[in-house]
């Protein structure tokens, strides 16, 4: 209890964010039967003091801006395999980073004159999900490549990272499972 709300996680496939507390003695808890009744049937009586959030299904895209698009591009095809899904000619492109995620790669000041201008400069930092039996293939494939080991971590729940950098100094990582509490 925060704030005088009441926190759910998902109870089967319902999304419930918030239940406010009762104000007065006459305000009373829904019931989770009546609250899992009112989300499933939609109905705005029972539900006036549930907020529901929509669904998503996770990320999709990453960004990172580039000084050279297209060698950044053979970079990530020739150490990750990721492959081009869409060129946007010199301003950037997308490129498959997984089953249902993209990395966008966008030249540094490329997207400012568009309707939903965007840009990033620095060192940024990305991770990549890779299986715990892969790890010390990884480190072979990057000293084969002449990629410098930055730094390798072992985490508290067990799983192993090891950080390196693309061309524009992006700090990437490759992640075994237990490194984080969800992964």
């Amino acid at each position: 209890m925060s704030n005088g709300i009441l926190r759910f996680l998902d109870f089967r496939s319902l999304s419930v964010s918030d239940v406010r507390r009762p104000r007065t003695k006459r305000q009373t808890h829904l019931s989770m039967r009546k609250l899992r009744r009112a989300v499933t049937l939609g109905s705005p009586s029972l539900c006036k003091n549930v907020v529901m959030h929509p669904k998503s299904d996770g990320l999709l895209e990453s960004s990172l801006y580039v000084q050279d698009v297209a060698a950044s591009a053979r970079f990530y095809e020739r150490i990750f395999g990721f492959r081009m899904v869409s060129d946007f000619g010199e301003r950037g492109c997308a490129m498959q980073a997984g089953e249902r995620q993209v990395l966008l790669l966008f030249k540094k000041g490329g997207s400012l004159s568009i309707p939903s201008p965007h840009d990033g400069d620095g060192e940024l930092h990305i991770a990549f999900a890779i299986p715990a039996s892969e790890l010390a293939r990884w480190e072979v494939w990057l000293e084969e490549n002449g990629i410098a080991v930055e730094e390798k971590r072992t985490w508290d729940l067990g799983g192993q990272s090891i950080y390196f950098r693309d061309p524009d100094r992006h700090l990437l990582e490759i992640a075994s499972p237990g490194v984080w509490s969800i992964y």
